[in-house]
């Protein structure tokens, strides 16, 4: 669906080999050389950054990793902040995202169907909730679970 480069960056383990599988160009463990082995694998090339937790720390490292020009997008919602002066911006933007519509969602739907992307998911029955709650208080879940009625 697309030429670009995935770098996925995670904390987790299993959530590194979950991007593996899902064939991720590269592979990042979160920690104290992060923004260091971002910059060796992308040489101050990234055009475009997911942030998919939204915490000061994601934030940051998003937005300092960006070329000129660049665009961080803001998905999570972990509510970190992100301050800059206005004279280090080098045209890069911050934006959020928006919730696409039921269109969107049976497009995404259609394309998971033909195949055009990996979806890992686990299913779980309706009077299993307090399981999967505790499983995600315990940042235990991978990829997204469904509850099943």
């Amino acid at each position: 669906m697309t030429t670009a480069h995935v770098i996925a960056i995670y904390v987790d383990e299993r959530k590194l080999k979950m991007v593996e599988d899902l064939r991720a160009n590269y592979v990042i463990k979160a920690g104290k050389g992060t923004m260091r082995e971002l910059r060796r694998i992308a040489a101050g090339r990234l055009s475009t950054v997911l942030d998919f937790v939204g915490s000061y720390d994601t934030l940051r490292l998003g937005y300092e990793s960006l070329r000129r020009g660049g665009r961080l997008v803001v998905i999570g919602a972990a509510r970190g902040s992100l301050t800059f002066s206005s004279g280090e911006t080098r045209g890069r933007e911050v934006v959020g995202s928006i919730l696409g519509s039921l269109s969107d969602m049976n497009e995404i739907i259609e394309l998971a169907e033909r195949g055009k992307f990996k979806v890992k998911y686990s299913v779980f029955d309706l009077d299993e909730i307090g399981t999967v709650l505790e499983m995600l208080k315990h940042h235990e879940i991978v990829g997204r679970d469904v509850l099943r009625p």
